[in-house]
This record gives structure tokens, sequence and C-alpha cells, in this order.
């Protein structure tokens, strides 16, 4: 599990289809409006 960088909640990078790459660094969110932010 990693945590969303918006709202904290634990996410698991293999079920979740909000994803970002900044930096080389890989984001994972829990929903749409989190990646948004």
């Amino acid at each position: 599990m990693v945590k969303d960088p918006v709202c904290g909640m634990d996410v698991d990078p293999s079920k979740t289809q909000f994803k970002t790459i900044y930096k080389g660094e890989i984001y994972y969110f829990c929903s749409r409006a989190c990646k948004k932010a």
C-alpha cells in the first residue's frame, strides 16, 4: 500500500487506475478528484 499524497488514504498501486509520474516518481491516487487536485 502507498499513501495518496492529497488525502492520505492508503492506495493499492496494483488496483488503482489513478496515477501520474512527476519528476521521475510515480504517485498513486484514490480517485480522479485527488489526481486533479
